[in-house]
Protein backbone atom coordinates (compact mmCIF):
# COMPACT_ATOMS: atom_id res chain seq x y z
CA UNK A 1 0.00 0.00 0.00
CA UNK A 2 1.21 3.49 -0.80
CA UNK A 3 0.59 6.77 0.95
CA UNK A 4 0.22 10.05 -0.92
CA UNK A 5 2.20 12.84 0.70
CA UNK A 6 2.58 16.43 -0.34
CA UNK A 7 5.35 18.67 0.91
CA UNK A 8 5.31 22.43 0.56
CA UNK A 9 8.44 24.54 0.62
CA UNK A 10 10.61 21.88 2.24
CA UNK A 11 12.15 20.29 -0.84
CA UNK A 12 14.94 21.63 -2.98
CA UNK A 13 17.05 19.95 -5.67
CA UNK A 14 19.42 18.29 -3.18
CA UNK A 15 16.56 17.13 -0.99
CA UNK A 16 14.73 15.58 -3.95
CA UNK A 17 17.75 13.44 -4.74
CA UNK A 18 18.25 12.43 -1.11
CA UNK A 19 14.55 11.72 -0.56
CA UNK A 20 14.52 9.52 -3.66
CA UNK A 21 17.61 7.66 -2.50
CA UNK A 22 16.40 7.24 1.08
CA UNK A 23 12.76 6.43 0.44
CA UNK A 24 12.75 5.07 -3.13
CA UNK A 25 9.63 7.12 -3.75
CA UNK A 26 7.72 8.01 -6.85
CA UNK A 27 7.08 11.73 -6.81
CA UNK A 28 6.15 14.62 -9.04
CA UNK A 29 6.42 18.37 -8.81
CA UNK A 30 3.33 20.57 -8.93
CA UNK A 31 3.36 24.16 -10.19
CA UNK A 32 0.13 26.18 -10.08
CA UNK A 33 -0.16 28.85 -12.82
CA UNK A 34 3.62 28.71 -13.28
CA UNK A 35 5.30 30.43 -16.19
CA UNK A 36 8.99 29.83 -15.50
CA UNK A 37 9.38 26.68 -17.61
CA UNK A 38 10.77 27.14 -21.13
CA UNK A 39 10.69 23.50 -22.25
CA UNK A 40 7.98 21.29 -23.70
CA UNK A 41 4.98 20.44 -21.51
CA UNK A 42 2.60 17.71 -22.67
CA UNK A 43 -1.02 18.85 -22.84
CA UNK A 44 -3.43 15.90 -23.01
CA UNK A 45 -5.87 16.14 -25.92
CA UNK A 46 -8.46 13.99 -24.20
CA UNK A 47 -9.98 14.68 -20.81
CA UNK A 48 -8.20 12.73 -18.05
CA UNK A 49 -8.26 12.71 -14.28
CA UNK A 50 -5.71 14.62 -12.25
CA UNK A 51 -4.66 11.27 -10.72
CA UNK A 52 -3.84 9.90 -14.17
CA UNK A 53 -1.91 13.07 -15.00
CA UNK A 54 0.09 12.66 -11.76
CA UNK A 55 0.97 9.09 -12.80
CA UNK A 56 2.11 10.27 -16.26
CA UNK A 57 4.14 13.08 -14.73
CA UNK A 58 6.43 10.67 -12.90
CA UNK A 59 8.33 10.54 -16.20
CA UNK A 60 7.13 13.46 -18.40
CA UNK A 61 5.82 16.98 -17.72
CA UNK A 62 2.04 17.38 -18.08
CA UNK A 63 -0.15 20.50 -18.10
CA UNK A 64 -3.75 20.27 -16.90
CA UNK A 65 -6.38 22.98 -17.24
CA UNK A 66 -10.13 23.43 -17.44
CA UNK A 67 -10.27 21.94 -20.97
CA UNK A 68 -8.57 18.61 -20.25
CA UNK A 69 -9.36 17.90 -16.60
CA UNK A 70 -12.01 15.16 -16.83
CA UNK A 71 -12.66 14.22 -13.20
CA UNK A 72 -15.51 16.21 -11.58
CA UNK A 73 -13.89 15.95 -8.13
CA UNK A 74 -10.58 17.35 -9.39
CA UNK A 75 -12.35 20.05 -11.43
CA UNK A 76 -14.19 21.02 -8.25
CA UNK A 77 -11.00 21.03 -6.13
CA UNK A 78 -9.21 23.23 -8.69
CA UNK A 79 -12.17 25.64 -8.72
CA UNK A 80 -13.21 24.91 -12.32
CA UNK A 81 -16.74 23.77 -11.39
CA UNK A 82 -19.02 24.12 -8.36
CA UNK A 83 -21.13 20.98 -8.01
CA UNK A 84 -20.64 19.44 -4.56
CA UNK A 85 -24.18 18.02 -4.62
CA UNK A 86 -23.65 16.32 -7.99
CA UNK A 87 -20.30 14.89 -6.92
CA UNK A 88 -21.81 13.63 -3.65
CA UNK A 89 -24.63 11.96 -5.61
CA UNK A 90 -22.11 10.26 -7.91
CA UNK A 91 -20.03 9.06 -4.95
CA UNK A 92 -23.20 7.73 -3.33
CA UNK A 93 -24.23 5.87 -6.51
CA UNK A 94 -20.76 4.43 -7.18
CA UNK A 95 -19.61 3.83 -3.61
CA UNK A 96 -22.80 2.99 -1.79
CA UNK A 97 -22.31 5.69 0.86
CA UNK A 98 -24.97 8.02 2.21
CA UNK A 99 -25.30 11.01 -0.13
CA UNK A 100 -25.83 13.59 2.64
CA UNK A 101 -22.77 12.32 4.50
CA UNK A 102 -20.68 12.41 1.29
CA UNK A 103 -21.82 15.99 0.67
CA UNK A 104 -20.85 17.01 4.21
CA UNK A 105 -17.34 15.49 3.80
CA UNK A 106 -16.82 17.05 0.36
CA UNK A 107 -17.84 20.50 1.59
CA UNK A 108 -14.92 20.34 4.06
CA UNK A 109 -12.34 19.77 1.30
CA UNK A 110 -10.73 23.01 0.06
CA UNK A 111 -11.44 24.54 -3.35
CA UNK A 112 -8.70 26.58 -5.01
CA UNK A 113 -9.46 29.71 -7.00
CA UNK A 114 -7.86 31.61 -9.87
CA UNK A 115 -6.28 28.46 -11.30
CA UNK A 116 -5.36 28.77 -14.98
CA UNK A 117 -3.30 25.60 -15.25
CA UNK A 118 -1.42 23.01 -13.22
CA UNK A 119 2.00 21.86 -14.41
CA UNK A 120 3.02 18.43 -13.14
CA UNK A 121 6.41 16.77 -13.45
CA UNK A 122 8.58 19.75 -14.41
CA UNK A 123 11.25 18.22 -12.16
CA UNK A 124 11.69 15.48 -14.83
CA UNK A 125 13.26 18.15 -17.05
CA UNK A 126 15.49 19.50 -14.28
CA UNK A 127 13.18 22.35 -13.19
CA UNK A 128 13.33 22.59 -9.42
CA UNK A 129 12.67 26.28 -8.75
CA UNK A 130 9.14 27.56 -9.18
CA UNK A 131 7.38 24.39 -8.07
CA UNK A 132 4.76 24.95 -5.40
CA UNK A 133 4.80 21.44 -3.96
CA UNK A 134 5.50 17.77 -4.57
CA UNK A 135 3.15 14.80 -4.61
CA UNK A 136 4.94 11.74 -3.25
CA UNK A 137 3.76 8.10 -3.24
CA UNK A 138 5.43 5.94 -0.61
CA UNK A 139 5.08 2.73 1.35
CA UNK A 140 3.83 3.04 4.95
CA UNK A 141 7.14 1.92 6.49
CA UNK A 142 9.02 4.59 4.62
CA UNK A 143 6.30 7.08 5.51
CA UNK A 144 7.03 6.45 9.20
CA UNK A 145 10.66 7.38 8.52
CA UNK A 146 9.55 10.56 6.80
CA UNK A 147 7.29 11.46 9.75
CA UNK A 148 10.34 11.32 11.99
CA UNK A 149 12.29 13.61 9.66
CA UNK A 150 9.37 16.05 9.56
CA UNK A 151 9.13 15.95 13.37
CA UNK A 152 12.78 17.00 13.57
CA UNK A 153 11.90 20.21 11.72
CA UNK A 154 8.62 20.57 13.66
CA UNK A 155 6.23 19.86 10.80
CA UNK A 156 3.03 17.96 11.59
CA UNK A 157 1.23 16.73 8.46
CA UNK A 158 -2.53 16.93 8.01
CA UNK A 159 -3.88 13.43 7.47
CA UNK A 160 -7.12 13.10 5.47
CA UNK A 161 -9.72 11.12 7.37
CA UNK A 162 -11.81 10.16 4.33
CA UNK A 163 -11.39 8.63 0.89
CA UNK A 164 -12.99 11.27 -1.34
CA UNK A 165 -11.03 13.56 -3.67
CA UNK A 166 -7.81 12.34 -2.12
CA UNK A 167 -5.02 13.50 -4.43
CA UNK A 168 -6.82 16.51 -5.94
CA UNK A 169 -8.59 17.89 -2.87
CA UNK A 170 -7.19 16.35 0.30
CA UNK A 171 -3.61 16.65 -0.91
CA UNK A 172 -3.06 19.27 -3.64
CA UNK A 173 -5.85 21.75 -2.78
CA UNK A 174 -5.34 21.28 0.99
CA UNK A 175 -1.58 21.84 0.73
CA UNK A 176 -1.90 24.96 -1.41
CA UNK A 177 -4.73 26.46 0.67
CA UNK A 178 -3.25 25.66 4.10
CA UNK A 179 0.47 25.77 3.22
CA UNK A 180 0.84 22.46 5.04
CA UNK A 181 2.15 18.97 4.50
CA UNK A 182 -0.89 16.80 3.69
CA UNK A 183 -1.35 13.04 3.61
CA UNK A 184 -4.01 10.86 2.04
CA UNK A 185 -4.32 7.12 1.60
CA UNK A 186 -5.98 7.51 -1.79
CA UNK A 187 -9.48 7.28 -3.17
CA UNK A 188 -10.74 4.45 -5.38
CA UNK A 189 -10.04 6.46 -8.57
CA UNK A 190 -6.49 7.41 -7.55
CA UNK A 191 -5.74 3.75 -6.89
CA UNK A 192 -7.32 2.66 -10.18
CA UNK A 193 -5.79 5.21 -12.60
CA UNK A 194 -3.20 7.17 -10.63
CA UNK A 195 -0.61 4.53 -9.87
CA UNK A 196 -1.31 4.78 -6.12
CA UNK A 197 -1.65 1.10 -5.22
Amino acid sequence: MLVSLVCVNIMCKGMLKSFGEIFGMRFTSVSINGSLFNGVVNVPRRRISLCEAVKCSFSIPVRMDRSNLGCPGAARSMGFIADDAGIAAEISRNGGVNEEWAHKIISGIPVLDNIRHIDLGLHTCGQVNGNDMYVVYMHPGKFTRLLLLLAKIEIVPRIANQVFLSVCGSVIARTISDNSVSVSFGCPDSRRVGGNR
